[in-house]
């Protein structure tokens, strides 16, 4: 099996902070009711998953492994 490109993890990771710092951004303020009234913010933030789920199922699967590990930025300290 040839190697992934140099980057390509980097490249997914990248794109999988940014959809889940966009689908929170696009929630943020809303209730449930809110958002189960809008199919606006479901659609778009069923399409950031989408994007997410793409991008992990692209990853290494050692780099993939490693997700639990890393820290939630917004997590408390």
């Amino acid at each position: 099996m040839a190697e992934p490109p140099a980057g390509r993890d980097a490249a997914l990771l990248l794109d999988m902070l940014l959809a889940a710092r966009d689908a929170r951004s696009f929630v943020a303020g809303l209730d449930e009711a809110a958002f189960l009234k809008s199919r606006l913010h479901q659609n778009a933030v069923i399409r950031l998953d989408l994007v997410w789920a793409v991008a992990q199922d692209r990853l290494d699967p050692l780099i993939a492994a490693l997700a639990p590990l890393i820290p939630d930025e917004d997590a408390p300290a």
